[in-house]
């Protein structure tokens, strides 16, 4: 914080903020640095115009493998790059939330995921791993063992739509055709509240009071 009401404090804490949040922009790949010039790029264009932290379009680079599309491991890493955005980092979790999480996760198989060998398991301790967790819930249309999840996930909806939308702007600027007809199709299975790599009716459960049985 600021070390005293002078002038000078308040310029010198000024100076530490700015050049501070710019170091955290480059090493985001948000803004580009050359010399005494500054320059915008693509990462930092998407995440001002959608509202985005720098950190969760950096995410978007670490997650995002454009090579895999169209199967359940490419919308397996889009619904990580949503749910470990930073928006959610301080998403609510409640006392003792963890360890429903963590039994509802593993009753459900929902921590064995396509792609769980290369990424850092989750920690239930954590808000994202839960609306990780509550997002798969939804596309297997699992009952939410508690009724506030019902409430939670409204709200998970709510906000990454707006992620999502990034991620297809991200996508279509940099040419990854498979990533962008992922994105499309994950935010499609959101409102319909379906996986489309559900076995064989996968497709069928878009229809209403469908299921799988």
């Amino acid at each position: 914080g600021v070390e005293g009401r002078d002038t000078e404090s308040m310029k010198r804490f000024l100076s530490n903020l700015i050049e501070n949040s710019l170091k955290d922009l480059v090493l985001s790949g948000c803004v580009y640095e050359s010399g005494d010039r500054l320059s915008c790029t693509l990462l930092g264009k998407i995440g001002a115009k959608f509202y985005l932290s720098h950190k969760t379009v950096r995410l978007f680079i670490e997650i995002i493998d454009p090579s895999i599309w169209g199967c359940e491991a490419g919308i397996n890493q889009l619904l990580r790059a949503v749910a470990f955005s930073s928006e959610f980092d301080n998403f609510p979790l409640r006392h003792n939330e963890d360890n429903e999480i963590s039994d509802f996760a593993h009753k459900y198989s929902i921590v064995k995921d396509p792609i769980l060998k290369t990424v850092s398991p989750l920690d239930f301790n954590q808000p994202n791993s839960k609306v990780y967790v509550l997002m798969r819930a939804h596309l297997m249309r699992l009952p939410l063992p508690v009724l506030d999840f019902e409430t939670d996930f409204k709200i998970i909806q709510d906000n990454c739509m707006r992620i999502l939308a990034a991620l297809m702007e991200l996508s279509s600027k940099q040419f990854w055709l498979g990533t962008l007809v992922d994105t499309l199709s994950l935010q499609q299975m959101i409102n319909q509240k379906f996986c489309a790599y559900d076995g064989e009716c996968g497709d069928l459960l878009q229809l209403p009071n469908l299921t799988s049985e």
